[in-house]
């Protein structure tokens, strides 16, 4: 959408292309997994991780790392109120100061999404945009029916 809006004002391709490389350090995505069935099956997560997390009845949070590799950036504790407690950690990933884009995919949980969207909307005061969306495929073959990602972009 940054990309868009450069185009639209007639920039000149090399210079989205640097402000893009400038943007992707301003930006933090989070997945948050629910069923860790889909990503044992691709290969993600160790089946014997899984048997852990189930037994302790935790959901990893992931992010990307500098490196462009996924790790875990938390966990959310038990499957109910899945948006309420994803929401409750990215807002306090948000600095009161600044405000941001969102970009906010769901698999297969539509109502969940606007549930996760209307509490980042309603609890940060500089929400720039804030957009719901279906996950795409490369990812959401991985997270599984169920998940919720949420991309955040800070700006001044």
């Amino acid at each position: 959408m940054y990309a868009i809006d450069l185009k639209s004002q007639v920039t000149p391709y090399k210079e989205i292309e640097e402000k893009i490389e400038l943007m992707k350090k301003q930006t933090q995505v989070f997945v948050a997994i629910k069923n860790l069935d889909y990503i044992v099956k691709g290969g993600r997560l160790p089946k014997w991780v899984k048997n852990i997390a189930d037994f302790l009845n935790i959901r990893p949070i992931m992010t990307t790392k500098e490196n462009g590799k996924m790790g875990a950036a938390g966990i959310v504790k038990g499957i109910e109120n899945f948006p309420e407690k994803l929401g409750k950690f990215v807002l306090n990933k948000l600095d009161s100061n600044l405000s941001y884009d969102i970009a906010i995919g769901h698999c297969n949980i539509l109502n969940d999404g606007e549930k996760l969207k209307n509490i980042i909307k309603n609890g940060h005061d500089n929400i720039n945009s804030i957009h719901l969306l279906d996950m795409g495929c490369a990812l959401g073959v991985h997270a599984g029916p169920g998940s919720l990602a949420i991309a955040i972009q800070s700006s001044a």
